[in-house]
């Protein structure tokens, strides 16, 4: 937004401050009030995104788990059982955070183009925000409406992950626990 701004930068145990008068381009035709809401408009995907990079990084961290658990177990035959479970679990995790971004992106197969498979929702945000950001105007009542459904598909995704958690995983965490190994995902 434009505005007087105190910009202020630290360094050990030194800092300093200057003030930073922002203007508003010269050829933009942009009220304040447009502005505003833009900015909001902003930083409400801004927000959305870094939920869902959260719920990302939460299955991650359980797949990981997962993960070190079949490599430090997976030759014992007494644990074939949480094992193999913990196999499904984990196609059941996959799933899941396929709905938030396209795995198939990653890795091996990442130079594939993003032709191929639908975008997931984190992307949909990005480019949200991105197609959105070039604009002095305010948001257009079709791209509040796109956020809303993103808000509201963002809100079922918290509750299936919420059921998935203390459900399917709490579940499994029990099992681990009467086989004497510690719980995935804590």
């Amino acid at each position: 937004m434009p505005g007087q701004y105190t910009i202020r930068l630290v360094t050990g145990n030194n800092a300093y401050e200057a003030k930073l008068q922002i203007l508003q381009d010269p050829q933009s035709e942009a009220i304040p009030e447009d502005l505003r809401e833009q900015l909001d408009f902003q930083l409400q995907l801004r927000d959305m995104s870094s939920a869902i990079s959260a719920l990302i990084n939460r299955i991650e961290w359980v797949r990981k788990d997962m993960i070190d658990m079949r490599q430090r177990f997976g030759t014992n035959e007494t644990y074939s059982t949480p094992i193999d479970l913990g196999i499904e679990l984990e196609q059941a995790l996959m799933s899941l955070e396929m709905k938030l971004f396209d795995l198939r992106l990653t890795g091996g197969s990442a130079r594939q183009d993003t032709i191929r498979w639908p975008r997931q929702l984190w992307a949909k945000i990005s480019s949200l925000a991105q197609y959105s950001a070039g604009s002095d105007h305010k948001p257009t009542d079709q791209s509040l409406e796109v956020m809303d459904l993103y808000r509201a598909n963002i809100e079922q995704f918290i509750i299936d992950w919420n059921d998935f958690e203390n459900v399917d995983l709490r579940t499994f965490n029990d099992m681990l626990a009467e086989y004497g190994l510690t719980p995935v995902g804590r």
